[in-house]
């Protein structure tokens, strides 16, 4: 030991070790307070995100299988559906191959439900000029991103501006 140390300079005392947890524990309790609509923001963003990389890969399979694929969309999930048989109809499994549905956390809003049809040239077939999915929580959380607009030649994600979906 240094000459310079007095014999009770060994180390921290309980209280202050005591002091620093308790100002770690506070600090971890606002954390958890405040953080969790950041943590969800990014969850929703994440599921948008998921969901838009599945409608683009549905669109490249059916461009690479010459196959019409369906999207069925619900308030809580959607899943993604192979016309295997070639009738361009939406058929019972296992007629038509049925990938595993996509539960999602998040949920959609029910006016903007239904099956999403993509012919074998990845065209996305719709009665208007373009098809909107938004999901509920998205704006109340802040996100950048709580839609998905599909015209017949391409998906985007965006965030609704009104009744609109402006693509980001």
């Amino acid at each position: 030991m240094p000459e310079s140390w007095s014999s009770n300079e060994r180390g921290y005392s309980l209280i202050e070790i005591a002091t620093v947890i308790a100002i770690i524990g506070v600090m971890l309790a606002l954390a958890s307070i405040y953080g969790k609509p950041w943590v969800d923001k990014y969850n929703v963003e994440g599921q948008i995100r998921q969901m838009n990389a599945d409608l683009l890969q549905a669109r490249q399979k059916a461009m690479e299988r010459n196959k019409q694929y369906f999207v069925k969309v619900n308030t809580g999930s959607y899943q993604v559906i192979e016309d295997t048989n070639e009738n361009g109809a939406l058929d019972a499994s296992p007629t038509d191959t049925y990938l595993p549905a996509v539960t999602l956390k998040y949920s959609i809003v029910a006016a903007m439900t239904g099956t999403v049809t993509i012919d074998q040239r990845g065209l996305i077939i719709s009665g208007d000029t373009y098809t909107t999915i938004q999901f509920t929580t998205g704006a109340a959380l802040k996100a950048d991103y709580d839609c998905i607009t599909m015209y017949p030649t391409r998906i985007n994600i965006g965030s609704m501006n009104g009744t609109t979906c402006k693509p980001k």
